[in-house]
């Protein structure tokens, strides 16, 4: 199964770098879509993050299923990489 179809359909996110003094930290998660879309798409909240194996990654479960958002475009001239990992410390 696609990592977008087990994002949707089993509520989780696998495989993911962070550091561990993050982890508590960790309240949303968004997800990003690549190019033709190139925008984030949907949000989730984060019910728990566990080890993904012994690969020093992590598996995030979400609350519930995630929640499709009016997409928010990646700027053009932004130099942030958004396949990667980034952590926001905004107050929402």
């Amino acid at each position: 199964m696609q990592r977008k179809q087990r994002f949707l359909n089993e509520n989780c996110w696998f495989a993911v770098r962070i550091n561990a003094k993050h982890i508590s930290k960790l309240k949303f998660i968004a997800a990003y879509q690549v190019a033709p879309v190139a925008a984030i798409t949907h949000i989730a909240e984060v019910e728990a993050t566990l080890p993904y194996d012994d690969t020093g990654k992590y598996t995030i479960k979400l609350k519930g299923p995630a929640t499709a958002i009016v997409p928010i475009p990646r700027p053009e001239n932004s130099e942030v990489n958004m396949q990667s990992n980034a952590n926001d410390q905004s107050a929402r």
